[in-house]
Parts: C-alpha cells; sequence; structure tokens
C-alpha cells in the first residue's frame, strides 16, 4: 500500500532489521539509470522495487541486484503550450501500490492501470481525464477493501 498503510506515514514501529543503531552501517547494493526523471518514490515488494518514469515508461527491477525485470510504456502527457511551466509532457510520476500480483499506477496519459506485477503486462486501463486539456494525474492511487481510489 501507498506509504505504508491508510495513514500514509510510512512508519514501521515494529521494525527490528533497521534501527538507529544500525542504521550507519547501510550500505548501496547497486544503482542504475532509466534516461529519465524519477520524481516518486519506488514501491518495493516480494524482492523487486516498481517505480515509473517522465518518459512515460513504468520499471520492475530485482531489488537486490538492480537486474530489469520489465519495462511498460505508461503514456506521456503532450508537451505543455505554455514551455516556461513545464518545457516538455510528462510520463508517469505517481508511486505505484502492489498488492497481490498486481501493480497500480497512474500513467502519464491520465489513465489508472493495473498490471500483472511479475510481467508487465497491462490487466486493464481505465482512462480518467483527457491530457489534451491539461489534465495530469499527479497522486498515487490507494488499494482498500477492493476498491482503487486516486484523487485527480
Amino acid at each position: 500500500m501507498y506509504l505504508g498503510d491508510l495513514s500514509h506515514d510510512s512508519s514501521r514501529p515494529g521494525e527490528t532489521t533497521i534501527y538507529p543503531g544500525n542504521a550507519g552501517q547501510l550500505r548501496q547494493l547497486w544503482k542504475t539509470s532509466v534516461g529519465a526523471t524519477v520524481s516518486r518514490g519506488v514501491s518495493a515488494s516480494g524482492g523487486f522495487v516498481y517505480f515509473g518514469d517522465w518518459s512515460g515508461n513504468f520499471h520492475s527491477l530485482n531489488a537486490l541486484t538492480g537486474a530489469a525485470q520489465w519495462s511498460q510504456f505508461l503514456g506521456k502527457a503532450p508537451d505543455p503550450a505554455d514551455a516556461s511551466c513545464q518545457p516538455r509532457g510528462i510520463g508517469v510520476s505517481s508511486q505505484p501500490t502492489v498488492a497481490g500480483n498486481t501493480v497500480y499506477v497512474a500513467g502519464g496519459d491520465s489513465a489508472v492501470y493495473a498490471m500483472d506485477r511479475g510481467t508487465g503486462t497491462i490487466l486493464w486501463r481505465v482512462q480518467l481525464a483527457d491530457p489534451a486539456v491539461g489534465s495530469y494525474l499527479w497522486s498515487s492511487p490507494m488499494l482498500s477493501q477492493n476498491a482503487l481510489y486516486i484523487i485527480w
């Protein structure tokens, strides 16, 4: 779930693996570049990390090695009329929610996607707004009681 739970505070009070006493011992395992801006945090689940980038691509990487599992294009907003605001249209800036075998995220085309977390296959897509008139989904989806919520 986005930021850990419905309170969205990312708190893990029972965490015992990483704590103030050993946090200084953490070391970088790997780093990668996807060739575009990544504006939100990643979501980790089942040994993989999931995130989107501003070129419109959504990625799944092995959390231990950084190796790409799959990538899926999820749309990109058109270039804005006023380039002083934002020079180019952007892709995915939503942080994904992972539940079971499904990854949910807002695409750069103002649609919400559900993808198979193992393959990246799009299971369904719901268009919520029209990016041609300036609409864009900045927020991240939240799953609660079998319903998906997103602010737009």
